[in-house]
C-alpha cells in the first residue's frame, strides 16, 4: 500500500515482530524509510504536527529494545551510517536532529556573594551515581543540593516520547520553546545551576523548556545506556553550559549520531565518584583459579563469553571456577531478552561444575580480595566500576574489547591496554598466564596500584568542582 497506509502498516507489522524480541533489518529500514518519506510530504504541504508524528514513530522503531538491548549488537553502534541513513537522506528528520539551533545569548548567572552555590539536581528513577557525587560534593565544597524527580510533576507537566518530539518541531520549525511547569518554576527560582543527570527524556525535555529568564546555568550528564535512545538527537545542546560523559567512547557514540553536540559550551568527560574503601589483596591458594564476573544476567553483560572462556580454562585444568555475583535470570524475560535467557541456561546447565551463581551479596569487597580475576564480558560499558574495584582488591583484571565500544576507542580508552584481550582465546591466555600465585599476585599489586593513580578520589572531585562551578572548602 502507498503513501501514509502503507507507511503504517508497515510500521504495525515491523513493531509487532520487535515487539516479540525479533529484527529483521531489512524491513525495519524499508519502514522506517516509508515513514521518513511521509513525514517529509507532509513537512512540504504544512502539516509539520503530522510530519512529527511519523517520524515519532520512526524513531520508535529505530530505537525498539529488541535492535538495542538484546544478544544482538546494535546496529547504531557498530554500523552507524547505514543505521542512521534514512534519517540523514530526510529533510525533515535533518531539520530535526541536525540543523543547528540557536546560540542560546545567556543571562548573567545571578549567584549572590557569600552564600553556598545551590544546585538542582533533575533526573528520573536512578539516583545511585549522582548521589554518590552529591555525598562526597556537599562534605567538600559550599554547595546545597535540591533534588527533583521529573516523575514526581504533576501529570500533564511530565516528560515523555510524544511530548519531547512535539517540542523539538514546535522549537526546530518556529523557535517555539515550551512553557516551564508551573511546578518546576519554584525549583528554578532557588537554584544557580541545574545538573541533568542521565541523558535520556530528562535531558531533552528540559533543553526545550523557556528557562533562560532564570539565569540559570544548566549541566549534563550521559552514561551509557543513554546512547541508544533517540534523546541525544533531539536535545538542544546550545542549551547545555557543560556535557558531561562518563567516558571518551560514549561521548563518541553520541556525537556521531547527535550533530548539535559541538553547541554546548563544553563538553568534558567525567570519572564517576566511587569509594574503594574495603578493596584490598587477601589471596589464598584457591585465588588463581578464581574467576569473578560482577553483574551477568543481561544480555549486555554477555556471559556467555565469560562462560566459553572458563570452558577453554577447565580443558587445561578443571580446578578453574566461575563465580557470578547480581542478579539472576529472570523467570518471565521480556521478549527481547528471551532467546538470550534461554541459552545462557542451557550453556549453564552445561558447566554446572565450574560455575557457582553467589546472587545480590553484601560482602563483594571480601570476595573479590580473595579471588584471582575479574572477567569484565560485556557488549558495551560506559566505564564499568567493577573492573576498577576488582584490581583494588589486587584481581588480574581481563577486559574484552567490548565489541560495541570497539569503533570508538573501546575498552583501551579507559584502562589499560594489557588488561584488554579481543576474544575468548586472548582471556583464557591472560589467566593461564598467572597459574602461579607470585606472579598473580605481582600483576594484582600492580593492578591495584594503578587504580590508586588514576581513581584518586581528590582528583576525581575537581572534575566535579569544575562542571558545577564549586570551590573546595578552605
Amino acid at each position: 500500500m502507498p503513501g501514509r497506509t502503507g507507511a503504517l502498516a508497515q510500521f504495525s507489522l515491523v513493531h509487532h515482530v520487535l515487539g516479540d524480541g525479533a529484527v529483521d533489518r531489512a524491513a525495519l529500514d524499508r519502514a522506517v524509510a516509508a515513514l521518513l518519506a511521509v513525514a517529509d510530504r507532509a513537512r512540504r504541504r504544512g502539516r509539520p504536527a503530522d510530519a512529527g508524528g511519523m517520524l515519532d514513530l520512526a524513531l520508535q522503531l529505530s530505537y525498539h529494545p529488541s535492535v538495542h538491548f538484546s544478544e544482538r549488537l546494535s546496529p547504531l553502534a557498530t554500523d552507524p551510517d547505514s543505521f542512521l541513513a534514512a534519517y540523514e537522506a530526510s529533510p525533515f528528520a535533518r531539520e530535526l536532529i541536525a540543523s543547528p539551533d540557536a546560540l542560546v545569548s545567556g543571562a548573567a548567572h545571578r549567584q549572590p556573594e557569600g552564600r553556598a552555590r545551590r544546585v538542582l539536581i533533575l533526573a528520573h528513577d536512578s539516583w545511585t551515581f549522582i548521589d554518590r557525587v552529591r555525598a562526597d560534593l556537599a562534605s567538600h565544597a559550599d554547595v546545597e543540593f535540591r533534588s527533583l524527580r521529573v516523575g514526581d510533576l504533576p501529570a500533564a507537566d511530565r516528560p515523555s516520547h510524544r511530548s519531547i518530539v512535539g517540542m523539538r518541531v514546535g522549537y526546530s520549525l518556529d523557535g517555539r520553546l515550551a512553557p516551564v511547569p508551573a511546578a518546576l518554576v519554584p525549583h528554578l527560582e532557588w537554584a544557580d545551576a541545574v545538573m541533568v543527570e542521565w541523558g535520556t527524556y530528562p535531558l531533552a525535555w528540559f533543553s526545550l523548556l523557556d528557562t533562560e529568564r532564570f539565569g540559570i546555568e544548566v549541566v549534563a550528564r550521559l552514561h551509557r545506556f543513554e546512547a541508544y535512545t533517540p534523546y541525544p538527537m533531539l536535545t538542544r545542546f546550545a542549551r547545555i553550559g557543560t556535557m558531561a560523559f562518563v567516558s571518551d567512547a560514549v561521548r563518541a557514540l553520541v556525537a556521531r549520531q547527535a550533530p548539535r553536540l559541538p553547541q554546548a559550551g563544553l563538553v568534558v568527560v567525567v570519572r564517576n565518584v566511587h569509594s574503594y574503601e574495603g578493596f584490598a589483596p587477601a589471596k589464598d591458594e584457591d585465588a588463581p583459579w578464581t574467576l569473578v564476573q560482577v553483574g551477568w544476567a543481561p544480555p549486555v553483560k554477555d556471559v556467555l563469553f565469560s562462560l566459553r572462556v572458563l570452558r577453554r580454562l577447565r580443558e587445561e585444568d578443571d580446578r578453574y571456577r566461575l563465580l557470578l555475583l547480581g542478579a539472576g535470570l529472570p523467570e518471565h524475560p521480556a521478549p527481547h531478552e528471551a532467546s538470550w535467557v534461554a541459552a545462557v541456561r542451557e550453556a549453564l546447565q552445561q558447566s554446572p561444575d565450574g560455575v557457582e551463581i553467589l546472587g545480590y551479596r553484601d560482602d563483594v569487597p571480601a570476595i573479590l580480595s580473595r579471588a584471582g580475576f575479574l572477567l569484565s564480558s560485556s557488549l558495551h560499558e560506559g566505564t564499568h566500576e567493577s573492573v576498577a574495584e576488582a584490581g583494588m582488591a589486587g584481581c588480574v583484571p581481563v577486559v574484552r574489547d567490548w565489541p560495541e565500544a570497539a569503533p570508538y576507542g573501546g575498552a583501551e580508552v579507559i584502562y589499560p591496554a594489557d588488561w584488554v584481550v579481543p576474544d575468548v582465546d586472548a582471556a583464557a591466555a591472560r589467566v593461564l598466564a598467572h597459574q602461579d600465585l607470585a606472579m598473580l599476585t605481582s600483576a594484582g599489586a600492580r593492578a591495584r596500584e594503578w587504580v590508586q593513580e588514576n581513581r584518586d578520589a581528590d582528583d576525581v572531585r575537581l572534575e566535579y568542582l569544575d562542571l558545577l562551578g564549586l570551590h573546595p572548602r578552605g
